[in-house]
């Protein structure tokens, strides 16, 4: 699947020199790719305060370490 999304990106890159508008869709689909790759802007449906899921414990660690 992803070779034909890169066939697509790169066919309408191709096609942006004839029609902006293709260059348009091309950028949509790659911010698209990237933000569901990245399970979205604000981190998903993990609710979080970051997109990493061990920050939680992170920042347990460095709780503990700082009463030290």
């Amino acid at each position: 699947m992803s070779v034909l999304l890169l066939i697509l990106l790169v066919a309408l890159f191709g096609l942006g020199f004839l029609s902006p508008l293709w260059l348009v869709a091309a950028a949509v689909l790659i911010f698209g790719l990237v933000h569901s790759g990245r399970g979205g802007a604000r981190g998903g449906a993990r609710g979080g305060d970051s997109e990493y899921p061990g920050y939680q414990d992170y920042r347990a660690y460095r709780d503990r370490q700082d009463r030290w």
